[in-house]
């Protein structure tokens, strides 16, 4: 067995998963959304908890001088291998608890300790190939340097040859939208959250094939089986499907 057989099944990270950033002193790169490096350990062991996990060790807050404050998580990683049992990775989070702002103002980050933990977890993840080719540079070098931007390009293309017609709702029929179950709220809040995904950034339809796709594991051939396929979901497809739109939304649009 290939001894890097996990790294190579997931060091890719899906685009919708990524995220440019900049910060203060020029520094900037690829960020990766912890939740997909969550999904990805989820598809490789199971649910957290049964074949994966981790043990907070410690937490601890260290004062950095006046109006500085960082809290910090160590904790260790742990998964099932087939060949070895039970195999752990140690792990260090930070996260400014206090901070003071450009302008002089302090700020206190009530949700430090979770951002911590999750820092931990995620670098952690990334040590056993969890999304290697992001913090490898690859995604900021020559093969991946215009990923971003060459999607947008294409997606725009693509909008613009088809009259802009392949993200409507079809033929605005309410009928393929209404659910078996009476009862069930879901396939309504979806369906809001939909146009709400489509006023502010366009491609509402594109973008729900590539979750459909990407992080669901539901096959589409085309943009008008988008709202078919989500029809079908099942009720814990549907409650991950509006975790992901609410997460869009909550995205600055274009």
């Amino acid at each position: 067995m290939s001894k890097t057989k996990l790294w190579e099944a997931h060091r890719t990270p899906a685009i919708d998963a990524c995220k440019r950033f900049n910060k203060a002193g020029g520094f900037k790169g690829t960020a990766i959304d912890p939740m997909w490096l969550i999904l990805e350990a989820t598809r490789e062991w199971g649910p957290i908890g049964s074949e994966w996990g981790y043990d907070v060790i410690s937490e601890s807050v260290e004062r950095l001088g006046d109006g500085w404050i960082l809290h910090t998580c160590n904790i260790e990683l742990w998964y099932l291998h087939d060949h070895c049992g039970k195999c752990s990775v140690p792990s260090t989070g930070n996260t400014w608890l206090v901070f003071t702002k450009t302008n002089g103002e302090l700020k206190y980050d009530d949700e430090a300790s979770k951002k911590s933990r999750t820092d931990a977890i995620s670098k952690a993840l990334s040590w056993l190939g969890f999304g290697a080719d992001v913090h490898m540079g690859i995604f900021d070098g020559n093969k991946y340097a215009d990923l971003f931007e060459e999607e947008k390009k294409e997606q725009g293309n693509k909008e613009e040859k088809r009259g802009n017609n392949e993200d409507k709702l079809p033929n605005n029929d309410e009928e393929e939208w209404t659910s078996p179950d009476e009862d069930d709220n879901a396939l309504g809040v979806v369906k809001e959250n939909y146009a709400a995904i489509k006023e502010k950034f366009g491609a509402s339809a594109k973008w729900h094939q590539q979750i459909l796709e990407n992080f669901l594991g539901v096959e589409t051939d085309s943009l008008d089986e988008v709202t078919g396929a989500i029809k079908k979901l099942n009720e814990d497809q549907m409650r991950d499907l509006i975790g992901y739109q609410k997460t869009k939304l909550g995205a600055k649009g274009e």
